[in-house]
């Protein structure tokens, strides 16, 4: 796989999509057209597309009436697909790339997302996601636990693009909505058995609870989830790769009266793991800091770091050190609407989410004690959002304002253990590397050579690091939208939002056997703010079809280098920013049977948040994060939906993403020939569901899933070893349901082929000698026993 890309091919295959959906756009006006009488046709056909309700503006309406690239799964996507978390949904979504680890971390329970390039690959508390995750209007701020589990979910929305003028937290790349279910007031629930290979057992659930006739109602869910590694330390005989998580909800509706509602939810979530499954694709033995820890430590040993311990099975790996992941998150979100009038709502949004996470891996993947880490963080949050909205002049125009605040503490400390033992063995020789090479045994140690007892250059290599990092972070925002209604065809739309940030950062990271700081301790503070909006119209060409064109800005918040090299690198660096142009269409053609929606865009991107090479005051040189690049991003989403008969459904949805650096600072650490990380070119989910009607034994359903990823690399750097070939994870799912509906019995298979693919990854092959890679879930396959009562 070459970085490199043919931009004239890619720019001429952009402008036949442009010309591709002008062409729909005339295409739909006369199929409209020709359907004006479409709610006849329907009922006499006897079947449709349904309706899926959203709250991607902040109210309930139909997706079809939204001016937004968007995809939306409901429950009853959910359960027949037997979707677990969020990763396992995210992969039908065009232009969007979500996986369950992040490089040099080891945690399986860390979302990294992607979302038409833009995203964040870092799990550090010292940087903010570039895509926005949410759980019932709540905002979540790390990625460490950021995988959520879909137990007992209505509605899942992923949002492409830009969203500050509508939501309570500013996102630059999308937004991901997650909506509990709420109780029904009817006693009744629901029950899932699932077991499978690997020693799968799953229960899950949830129990309506009726309370107060017409006014309080609760709703319990639980879920305990286990199965058995897919990875293996082999000198430990650890697994890698299990899940083993307990999930607890509960809600409460309360409806005093018709014109207030207020929504309780609570989640609790405890993951006891071993690790995300490591493997180490290449090791470089003969690497500056490789070569000394073999001469002077391993060596002594009788042993060496080098490619010998490179598996061949790269789901064994062949490390001892830490494989943990243990992660603790609780929730809490009250959600307030009162009616003012008739016309007029107020609402209110107040969330607190704690979490509590250690998470450990060896890197080097060898028995020698060379790359490992153990990772803990604490973290707590604090957010209010208020929302006014209404609708004025005849219906005319909707409107709404919000104010938004946001407080965080997080805390995290990484004990860093690297080429452990060379300090020692570097302070008890008797000079220095060079004058040891030549026999000078009684020299005084020579300036910048390591080696001899008290050198300072030994210092520099002491890399078993106690790392204390802790933010506190305050965001304000106040934003608003207004859609005109020109006439019953045209609508205007205007946003715009207003963000102030503070931040202080605390760092002080020591040298445990030197005794020395690399870092600190120090307190940096910064604070930013920005305006940022969104101006878009839309043209309904008919009942069943609607054009929209918008241009929109988005804001990545500022932050800081969390792992410096040199007390110079304490500093911060600023927010990224984002000019997304979108010309989209939705429509529902051939009688409402096929739902086919589109969008291309153009990103214009700066600032973007780079590592570089930099020097230091002394002369030195170490890596921080600077604004360092911009870049332009192209591409287009299709998405199809369509049910020729009521017994088969078939769902198609592609994306297209061409990502190119146009500028970057001098010392980066990538060129203009550089492809994004996360960001692969196609991506492409194909579905198809039958239902045969069995009569008096109820329905048969037989569903088979598709999602392709085009090859990718994993890292800002490019780095070959843990890149990423095109893929395909195929599913499959038969399921035999009573006539009633109360039961079903089904048989499903995931990752039928059994398809090797990384999830994250690192890679040092020049100064450490070591990469690493995270790899995604093998083949399972199982049954599940699902009763509703």
């Amino acid at each position: 796989m070459s970085p490199t890309k043919n931009r004239l091919n890619h720019f001429h295959f952009l402008s036949l999509a442009g010309i591709g959906f002008s062409l729909q756009a005339f295409l739909l006006v006369p199929q409209a057209l020709s359907q004006s009488g479409d709610s006849d046709v329907r009922a006499s056909s006897g079947f449709a597309l349904e309706e899926v309700t959203v709250t991607a503006r902040r109210r309930e309406e139909s997706m079809q009436d939204i001016p937004i690239a968007m995809s939306a799964y409901g429950r009853e996507d959910i359960d027949n697909m037997v979707v677990g978390d969020i990763r396992d949904l995210a992969k039908f979504s065009p232009n969007v790339q979500l996986d369950s680890a992040s490089a040099i971390g080891g945690s399986g329970s860390s979302s990294t997302i992607f979302i038409r390039g833009v995203g964040q690959t870092d799990f550090l508390i010292t940087t903010d996601p570039g895509v926005g995750m949410y759980l019932d209007g709540v905002y979540i701020a790390r990625s460490v636990g950021g995988v959520l589990d879909l137990l007992d979910v209505e509605r899942v929305e992923v949002l492409r693009g830009p969203q500050g003028t509508l939501f309570g937290r500013n996102t630059i790349g999308g937004a991901i909505n997650v909506t509990s279910g709420r109780p029904t007031g009817e006693l009744g629930g629901s029950v899932r058995l699932r077991g499978g290979n690997r020693n799968r057992r799953d229960i899950q659930g949830f129990l309506d609870i009726p309370m107060i006739d017409d006014e309080l109602n609760g709703r319990i869910s639980f879920s305990s989830k286990n199965i058995d590694g897919y990875g293996e330390q082999a000198p430990t005989n650890r697994e890698l790769g299990n899940e083993d998580k307990l999930i607890f909800r509960g809600a409460l509706d309360w409806a005093p009266s018709e014109d207030f509602n207020l929504f309780l939810s609570a989640d609790y979530t405890d993951v006891d793991e071993s690790g995300a499954a490591i493997f180490t694709p290449e090791i470089n033995g003969q690497a500056d800091l490789a070569s000394l820890y073999n001469a002077f430590v391993a060596a002594p040993q009788g042993l060496s770091y080098d490619s010998s311990w490179v598996s061949e099975d790269r789901y064994r790996s062949n490390g001892t050190g830490p494989a943990v992941s243990q992660v603790e998150v609780l929730g809490i979100a009250a959600v307030a609407e009162w009616n003012l009038s008739d016309t007029i709502l107020f609402k209110s949004i107040t969330g607190y989410r704690e979490l509590d996470a250690l998470f450990g891996r060896d890197a080097d993947g060898s028995p020698l004690q060379y790359v490992e880490t153990l990772q803990t963080q604490e973290q707590d949050q604090v957010s209010q959002e208020f929302q006014l909205s209404g609708s004025s002049f005849n219906s005319a125009l909707d409107w709404m304002v919000g104010a938004y605040y946001f407080d965080e503490n997080a805390i995290d400390f990484n004990e860093v253990r690297i080429a452990v033992g060379l300090y020692d063995a570097l302070e008890s020789l008797p000079t220095s590397l060079d004058n040891l090479a030549v026999g000078n045994f009684g020299a005084p140690p020579t300036p910048g050579v390591p080696g001899g007892t008290g050198n300072p250059v030994n210092d520099g290599l002491d890399i078993d690091i106690d790392a204390y990092n802790e933010v506190n972070n305050e965001s304000y925002a106040v934003f608003g939208q207004a859609d005109y209604h020109v006439n019953e065809d045209v609508s205007l739309s205007l946003g715009l939002r207003y963000t102030k940030d503070e931040k202080e950062f605390i760092v002080e990271h020591i040298r445990n056997n030197a005794g020395s700081f690399v870092a600190g301790p120090a307190t940096v503070d910064e604070s930013w703010d920005d305006v940022n909006y969104r101006v878009g119209m839309q043209y309904r060409v008919s009942d069943n079809a609607l054009l929209y064109a918008s241009v929109a800005t988005g804001f990545k918040s500022g932050g800081f280098n969390g792992r410096p090299l040199d007390g110079f690198a304490v500093q911060a660096f600023d927010p990224e920013e984002v000019t997304a142009y979108e010309l989209g269409f939705k429509s529902e053609l051939l009688q409402n049977t096929l739902r086919f929606n589109g969008a291309i865009y153009f990103n214009d991107y700066e600032d973007i948040q780079l590592t570089i090479l930099t020097a230091t005051p002394q002369g030195n040189f170490t890596f921080i994060t600077e604004n360092a690049a911009e870049a332009e991003i192209q591409g287009f989403e299709l998405e199809a939906t369509w049910v020729p008969t009521p017994s088969l459904q078939v769902n198609l949805a592609t994306g297209y993403t061409d990502a190119e650096y146009k500028d970057l600072d001098p010392g980066a650490t990538i060129t203009t020939d550089t492809s994004f990380p996360k960001t692969p070119e196609w991506t492409t989910a194909l579905g198809a569901q039958y239902v045969f009607n069995l009569g008096e034994l109820g329905n048969l359903r037989l569903r088979v899933d598709a999602a392709y990823r085009d090859d990718y690399f994993n890292d800002a750097e490019n780095a070959p070893e843990i890149a990423q070939e095109a893929f395909t994870i195929f599913d499959a799912v038969a399921a035999l349901e009573d006539k009633d509906g109360n039961w079903v019995v089904g048989v499903y298979g995931k990752n039928l082929t059994d398809e090797y693919y990384i999830q994250a990854g690192d890679s040092d092959l020049g100064a450490l000698g070591y990469s690493e890679g995270y790899l995604g879930p093998r083949r399972e396959y199982g049954a599940y026993v699902d009763y509703s009562f």
